[in-house]
């Protein structure tokens, strides 16, 4: 933990106003960034690092910043300071609950990754909260969501990646979909390590998704049914292939201008498949079902 950074200069780093506490007792360098933070409510919040600073230091082996003992981080500098941040201010993880999931998703799961691995049990809980409600299990709250705001494929397969690392799958269905949904297949390469187990399982679920769709595309897409009462100004046989697939991979419907019997049929036939869609979306990504994955949900955050 200490070993990185050996090269930097702590007086070339930048201090980061909203941590550091002029009363501190430890300061924290990661990247060209400082952390100047109250040493024993950190180390009551976190078993790693409660441990790590009980441990005697000789003064000869401990450097020195601002009068206090200093630390060089091996972790990344934004993922710690979103890490720290959910520390030391309670209402920065609800902060970015509401906000949007193309801004938040990333210092959430560097949040979620930093509490995993210095075992910070509250933050925890607390960022995997959001988490699953950012990653639902169910079709009802993935309809809730607002997806019209793509987020960044790199921030997508990195998140898979944590999420893995930390033993949240039930928030990996709806991030493969998600990350399916917004980057081709040829570019995800760009986003995983090559041949990695997260490339390929995108890959191959991203395949099977789009398979589902081009078959609900076939079904909806289907002539005009039989009696329909207003053929020569209903839509439905004119309904744009791309529209549909914008419905099949989005929760909002707009309004399609068919007549009264197609409208609902088509309704129908889409919700249907987005039922079916959802109860196979873990098998897609080569997942145990949604009730093993919500059980396990549940005893985690238990």
């Amino acid at each position: 933990m200490d070993a990185s950074n050996s090269l930097t200069r702590a007086d070339d780093c930048s201090r980061v106003d909203s941590l550091w506490f002029d009363d501190g007792g430890l300061v924290l360098l990661a990247g060209t960034k400082l952390f100047k933070i109250y040493r024993g409510l950190l180390a009551a919040r976190s078993i790693v690092f409660s441990d790590m600073l009980s441990v005697p230091q000789p003064p000869s082996a401990v450097d020195t910043y601002d009068g206090c003992p200093l630390v060089r981080m091996l972790d990344d500098a934004e993922e710690l300071e979103a890490y720290l941040r959910a520390i030391f201010d309670s209402g920065y993880i609800s902060a970015l609950a509401t906000g949007s999931p193309a801004e938040s998703l990333a210092p959430l799961i560097g949040i979620a990754y930093l509490s995993h691995k210095y075992r910070t049990p509250m933050v925890h809980a607390n960022v995997l909260l959001v988490l699953s409600k950012l990653f639902p299990t169910s079709l009802t709250d993935f309809n809730g969501l607002k997806h019209t705001i793509s987020t960044p494929p790199v921030a997508l397969a990195h998140a898979i990646v944590i999420l893995r690392q930390i033993g949240a799958e039930w928030c990996l269905p709806t991030a493969y979909y998600l990350l399916a949904r917004d980057c081709p297949s040829e570019q995800m390469h760009f986003h995983f390590p090559l041949a990695s187990t997260e490339l390929l399982t995108a890959l191959g679920g991203a395949r099977k998704q789009a398979l589902a769709i081009r078959r609900v595309i076939a079904v909806l897409a289907t002539p005009i049914p039989d009696p329909c009462n207003s053929q020569n100004t209903c839509r439905l046989s004119e309904t744009n292939l791309a529209l549909i697939e914008y419905i099949c991979r989005h929760s909002d419907l707009p309004e399609f201008g068919h007549c009264g019997i197609c409208d609902p049929l088509f309704i129908k036939g889409v919700a249907s498949w987005r039922r079916q869609s959802m109860t196979c979306k873990p098998s897609f990504y080569g997942l145990t079902s949604w009730e093993d994955l919500v059980q396990k949900r549940t005893r985690v955050l238990a």
